[in-house]
């Protein structure tokens, strides 16, 4: 591991500053936190993959490669969180009296009662 550290640091030096340059560019209506957050990830991804680097020559589209990909990962992520609810859904009614019943077919059949009313595709 030691040995593909030295290897990547030594490939990276001469691209470093294009990769910045780059990640600025791509997150430029974001912020330049979201530009370091990127460059981080992508070098830390590319310093884990060092190993699947066939030919050294190629360091530098290989490196920009996992750039885009990981911008777009992430951009991906916040697409979907738009139309996803990060709050808190409330629990029906019915579920806080199952919880408070001690027989097991009382609870079974709550249970039941709140799978039927759920909608074919949410079961």
């Amino acid at each position: 591991m030691y040995r593909d550290t030295e290897k990547f640091i030594e490939l990276l030096n001469p691209h470093y500053n294009d990769a910045v340059n780059y990640c600025t560019a791509l997150c430029y209506r974001h912020s330049l936190d979201d530009a370091k957050d990127l460059l981080q990830e992508s070098l830390l991804k590319s310093l884990e993959n060092i190993s699947s680097l066939k030919e050294d020559s190629k360091f530098r589209s290989w490196l920009f490669t996992i750039i885009t990909r990981e911008y777009y990962n992430s951009h991906r992520r916040s697409f979907w969180k738009r139309f996803i609810s990060t709050d808190a859904v409330p629990m029906p009614d019915i579920f806080d009296k199952a919880s408070n019943n001690n027989d097991n077919n009382d609870d079974k059949d709550t249970l039941m009662k709140a799978l039927e009313q759920l909608k074919p595709k949410e079961r």
